[in-house]
């Protein structure tokens, strides 16, 4: 895995502990602070809302509050950012999901919402929990989290204005000036070479905003050569974009997005220097290298390893380890300690998407996709291993997941000719052949990252939101690759999406195009997945007789060419179709075939498949407690693994079999289990298991 296995020590589930501290040298804020103990301390108010601009503090100050609050919960503290101000951010179910998944890490959820409420209000009952969720949108986004959340302590960070019932807002606003004097000084080390004039100044013209004078007194800090006076005099002297003019690709047109809006405020406000000014003066100290590298990070939407970074700048080891500790130095990156990962602001990012120069976006976009592609294989590899690697695959997925979506937006964007990413002029300057070349590159790596995260992304991945979408782009993209193998396996894989939907007829639909494709281009083993796809489909409608054609020629496949995975499914499909025709010795002989194959190959997925199907057909003929055994050893192997599915089988076929043999309390217990279970992953089976359960009861 090369450098890859780096994320295997990030990999193991902190979420219930994710508060990062506040920094070291917090200044100020002592009214707010006192305002906002009293709203959470006093009980009437458990939610707070800290609103403000960008660069004002809000996450600082909320950190330390939250700190201050820790001890009181100490079941969890959990810290979200929620993206608010970005152009991707969380929609109010991911928002539920993040929540759960910090207590159930290996839970697949249902799409709807208010689903997604009703288990965040299960996973909180009882439970003494801080939840801070930061840089929030709106009122839409956190409503239904703030609601189920009921009886938590919720800490919720803005720079927008709104209003949720039970959410007290407190507007942070600029620092006092003595405040903002005070941090300045404390930031910069050399308070007898910053008289308090000099400080007051430079605090009123970077508008008292916390960030602007945490990177004027880092810059301070770390080039003792520069005098505070000079340093003034080169802020007072700044003018949008009049540093960058002519000098440094496309700096001397600022961006839209909040830095921009903010200076703009600036200059209506007399204040023409903003924020701009105060972070080009710490990256013109840069040396050119430098200012390169920095620039390549406006790729990252979200916190990265060192790992990351050296992938994405394409440097040795040593090279970035100096880079990092010189952009932290300044500043202009943040350390998070706890999560021992770099953090850029919102704010810097958006300067730094502005410094990038054109022609440099493709390679870094190709690097990063790349690199983020191996991690979500390697998060896959973990998943299939089984056992304690099922929790770390999904938890490396998880700590990576905005990344990873944030690689295929940026590969969709070309592939769907939407243009080169981040850029809006980059088609008018390249010739047609030179976009041709970047949105077939750009499609060989699509086809490559959502093949990358086949398994934990059934997972995670809503079905029809993302799941499809992704497989739907993957097809495209193979056709524009004139890749026939992998727009084969997409169309496959769409068939099993819509056959999970329940939609049979239109996944039948893309078996069928896949069976073509794969008949075409002689790929034996894609042939035999299609046959047995197919077969399961109209054993789904009923057509049995059918069915069993299509499994016999994907068996015939299989053993052709050495796919012992394939015989395997070959051979417990068969069993499923024989047992449903009423010939259930002859299942049980298919049966056993599957599981010695799965137990020699290491499936264990389809080991414990085999034994439920061995479970049924015992249970067919009467064998009750023979049948409750395999269902007991198919429960262990689904926890093991993290198939909620094949564990909600296994509890309802445990509960069946129960009442056979006259123990009804445990059997409805078992139920509910499965119960709880479907309705957790909106299997369509939840409907019957709660009609049956009702009874029982009555």
């Amino acid at each position: 895995m090369e450098i890859y296995e780096a994320a295997l020590t990030a990999a193991a589930p902190q979420a219930l502990h994710s508060l990062k501290l506040a920094v070291g040298d917090f200044t100020g804020r002592v009214e707010k602070l006192k305002t906002l103990r009293a709203k959470v301390e006093s009980g009437s108010v458990a939610i707070t809302g800290l609103q403000g601009m960008g660069g004002a503090g809000k996450t600082e100050l909320a950190r330390k509050l939250a700190n201050e609050l820790k001890p009181k919960y100490p079941d969890a503290q959990i810290e979200f950012d929620l993206k608010g101000v970005g152009k991707d951010p969380l929609s109010p179910g991911a928002v539920l999901e993040n929540i759960i998944h910090a207590f159930v890490p290996d839970a697949k959820l249902p799409e709807d919402v208010d689903q997604l409420a009703n288990l965040v209000r299960q996973v909180l009952d009882a439970k003494k929990v801080l939840l801070f969720l930061d840089n929030a949108k709106d009122a839409a986004q956190i409503g239904l989290a703030v609601q189920a959340a009921q009886g938590c302590c919720v800490i919720v960070t803005s720079r927008n204005h709104f209003h949720i019932a039970g959410m007290e807002a407190v507007d942070l606003g600029k620092m006092e000036p003595d405040e903002a004097r005070a941090m300045l000084k404390k930031v910069a080390a050399r308070g007898k070479d910053l008289p308090d004039e000099c400080a007051d100044r430079l605090a009123e013209k970077l508008d008292y905003l916390p960030l602007a004078l945490r990177l004027a007194g880092s810059f301070l800090n770390v080039f003792h050569e520069k005098m505070p006076a000079d340093y003034l005099r080169e802020l007072e002297a700044a003018r949008l974009g009049a540093a960058a003019s002519g000098r440094r690709g496309r700096r001397d047109a600022a961006p839209p997005g909040v830095l921009a809006k903010l200076d703009h405020c600036g200059e209506l406000a007399g204040v023409p220097e903003g924020l701009r000014a105060s972070f080009a003066a710490s990256y013109d100290r840069l040396k050119p290298e430098l200012q390169t590298l920095f620039a390549q990070l406006f790729v990252f939407p979200d916190h990265f390893d060192a790992t990351a970074v050296r992938a994405v700048w394409g440097v040795d080891e040593e090279t970035a380890e100096d880079a990092l500790l010189m952009l932290k130095k300044l500043s202009l990156l943040e350390w998070l300690e706890k999560e021992r990962r770099y953090d850029l602001h919102d704010l810097l990012t958006e300067f730094a998407a502005s410094l990038i120069a054109d022609d440099e976006r493709e390679k870094v976009v190709t690097r990063y996709a790349e690199h983020f592609t191996k991690v979500g294989s390697l998060a896959d590899q973990l998943y299939m291993k089984g056992g304690e690697n099922v929790v770390k695959g999904l938890a490396l997925f998880d700590r990576e997941r905005r990344h990873i979506e944030n690689a295929f937006g940026l590969l969709n964007a070309v592939v769907a000719g939407v243009g080169d990413p981040g850029s809006s002029n980059v088609e008018a300057q390249e010739s047609r052949d030179q976009r041709s070349r970047l949105q077939q590159a750009a499609a060989r790596q699509l086809i490559t990252l959502v093949d990358a995260v086949v398994y934990v992304g059934d997972l995670r991945f809503p079905v029809e939101k993302q799941r499809i979408p992704w497989l739907e782009a993957q097809a495209e993209a193979a056709r524009i690759a004139k890749n026939r193998a992998g727009e084969g396996k997409a169309l496959g894989n769409l068939g099993v999406a819509y056959k999970n939907l329940g939609e049979t007829r239109k996944a039948i639909g893309f078996y069928e195009q896949a069976l073509v494709i794969d008949r075409e281009i002689g790929d034996r083993r894609g042939e035999g997945t299609d046959l047995g796809n197919l077969g399961n489909a109209y054993a789904a409608l009923g057509e049995t007789r059918k069915a069993i054609g299509f499994y016999e020629q994907q068996l015939v496949i299989a053993r052709e060419i050495g796919d012992r995975r394939g015989e395997g499914n070959a051979l417990g499909n068969l069993g499923v179709a024989y047992k449903n025709l009423g010939e259930t010795r002859k299942a049980i002989g298919f049966y056993e075939q599957a599981l010695v194959i799965d137990r020699e190959i290491g499936d264990r997925r389809g080991e414990g498949t085999d034994l439920g199907n061995l479970g049924n057909a015992y249970a067919a003929l009467g064998e009750t407690r023979k049948a409750i055994g395999f269902y007991e050893q198919q429960l262990v192997i689904a926890r093991e693994i993290g198939d909620r599915r094949g564990e909600g089988i296994a509890h309802w076929n445990s509960a069946l079999a129960l009442e056979k043999l006259g123990e009804k309390a445990e059997a409805v217990r078992r139920a509910e289990e499965a119960l709880r279970i479907y309705e957790e992953i909106e299997d369509p089976n939840a409907a019957k298991v709660r009609g049956w359960i009702a009874k029982r009861r009555g």
